[in-house]
């Protein structure tokens, strides 16, 4: 088991499979292929091809080449692939197995954060001073904050 729902799997020729398992997953079957379809033809460099899937009533599979170079966040922190690291859970999440796209949106955010900023702690208030950031930086000039509004949400952060 590589994590929750995820697992490694050797076939009979010795090719190594990643199978990521999906039991609650909520949608119907042909909204499940056409996903796969779409996931199936991305071609980048850095994105494992989708080898195969499997979708019946009950299960979901998504198989993926295995890659030993572990995941991303540990190469990141400079942590062997053998080695568990703590996760990108999102503030609201009190219970894992109820994971959300919203939760999924936010352990994505950080992530990009952390490939920003070369930091692997990210901080709330770096979050806050970056989200200043972007609204001050946005395109549509009326969408811009004020300046007194930009300094007193500055002071409530230094305050908290």
């Amino acid at each position: 088991m590589l994590g929750k729902g995820t697992y490694k799997a050797e076939l009979k020729d010795s090719t190594v499979l990643v199978v990521r398992r999906f039991k609650e997953l909520g949608v119907t079957k042909q909204k499940f292929k056409q996903q796969m379809e779409i996931v199936g033809s991305i071609r980048h460099e850095n994105v494992a091809p989708l080898r195969a899937y499997y979708c019946s009533k009950d299960e979901k599979l998504m198989l993926y080449d295995y890659y030993n170079y572990g995941s991303v966040s540990a190469m990141l922190h400079s942590v062997p692939p053998d080695e568990k690291i703590p996760g990108y859970r999102a503030l609201e999440m009190t219970n894992a197995s109820k994971v959300s796209q919203a939760s999924d949106v936010y352990s994505y955010g950080v992530l990009l954060l952390e490939l920003l900023t070369g930091k692997s702690q990210i901080e709330v208030e770096m979050v806050e001073l970056l989200q200043i950031a972007m609204a001050c930086t946005e395109r549509v000039v009326e969408q811009r904050p004020k300046m007194t509004d930009v300094v007193e949400i500055m002071e409530d952060i230094q305050r908290d």
